[in-house]
């Protein structure tokens, strides 16, 4: 960034307790508003005051630019607060306070346009849709019931209903712009829960791959220690179905032929069954272990029901 725009980001930054990405927005926004504001309206009470006599001075128009430089003033400095919103509240009611300062002093609703049209204006970017409501509803009022209570002061009923006109269109305008960015706020909620869920469910899967790790080099070390292979063998299913909380785990190796596989060890009574009966299944794709040996690939079934080549045994009714 260049100097200027490094100063001037440093001019309208909010205060560090506005978080929110929008609040941010706003007060920045804020903080622009009142000092593009406050550096012409200035120079401008400046011309009029040294145009002027001492007598002359002292005309409503000077207050009027007077009281909108304070109000300004006083926005900007509440933009760099955490209660940026009043700032935006006390920029809008100072122009409607001069609106009705100017009907009065020209006995004329038109001149009080001027105030109306940059009122709506910063409401519309810097208010919500119930404040732009109440400042639409409280100035129309004021317009209808001014040349009512004064009969000195001229009425214009058409401007009036130009004005009334283009408050609800703001209004509606402003309800729909909101009403959007809730909609895509909760779409970047959604997408953002749905990215929490997954990294969260990433983080369990690495989490059991490396307990999963852990438990494999575990179980490796302590049958590493047995020299006899039947003995090594029976302890290493013992193990793993603990360390893992499997529900049965076996050991098979091929005979001779390398066309059979024959049951070397299982866990508990199961194991024991099953190996006293010699239990032994072909190399093929005739059953789960088969595919698994002659492929020397790991062949996992989520439910076993449902799988043609799982072959119940009614001492594994749980598989």
């Amino acid at each position: 960034r260049s100097i200027f725009s490094r100063f001037w980001m440093r001019v309208i930054d909010p205060h560090p307790e506005v978080t929110e990405i929008g609040d941010r927005r706003r007060a920045q926004l804020l903080a622009a508003v009142s000092l593009i504001l406050i550096i012409p309206l200035t120079l401008g009470l400046i011309s009029r005051v040294r145009s002027y006599t001492s007598e002359e001075i002292l005309v409503p128009e000077n207050f009027e630019l007077f009281g909108l430089v304070l109000f300004s003033l006083l926005a900007y400095i509440l933009s760099r607060t955490p209660y940026f919103q009043w700032g935006s509240i006390s920029l809008v009611v100072a122009f409607s306070i001069g609106a009705i300062t100017s009907i009065i002093t020209n006995s004329s609703v038109e001149t009080a346009y001027y105030f109306l049209i940059p009122a709506f204006v910063i409401a519309s970017a810097l208010l919500r849709a119930r404040e732009i409501t109440a400042l639409v509803v409280i100035n129309v009022a004021v317009l209808f019931l001014v040349p009512v209570l004064s009969p000195t002061i001229e009425q214009a009923m058409s401007e009036t209903g130009i004005l009334l006109t283009a408050g609800l269109l703001l209004i509606i305008v402003v309800s729909f712009r909101n009403l959007i960015e809730r909609e895509r706020l909760a779409e970047v909620e959604s997408v953002n829960q749905e990215l929490r869920s997954l990294q969260s469910s990433l983080e369990q899967r690495v989490a059991n791959a490396t307990r999963n790790l852990e438990l494999a080099a575990e179980v490796g070390q302590r049958v590493s220690l047995v020299r006899d292979i039947d003995t090594m063998l029976s302890e290493a299913v013992e193990i793993i179905r603990d360390r893992f909380d499997l529900y049965y785990t076996q050991i098979y190796l091929t005979d001779p032929t390398g066309r059979a596989l024959v049951l070397r060890a299982g866990t508990g009574d199961v194991g024991r069954t099953l190996l006293e009966r010699g239990h032994r299944l072909p190399v093929d794709m005739g059953s789960l272990n088969g595919i698994a040996a002659a492929e020397r690939r790991a062949v996992i079934v989520n439910d076993t029901e449902t799988s043609p080549l799982h072959r119940f045994n009614p001492l594994l009714p749980d598989t």
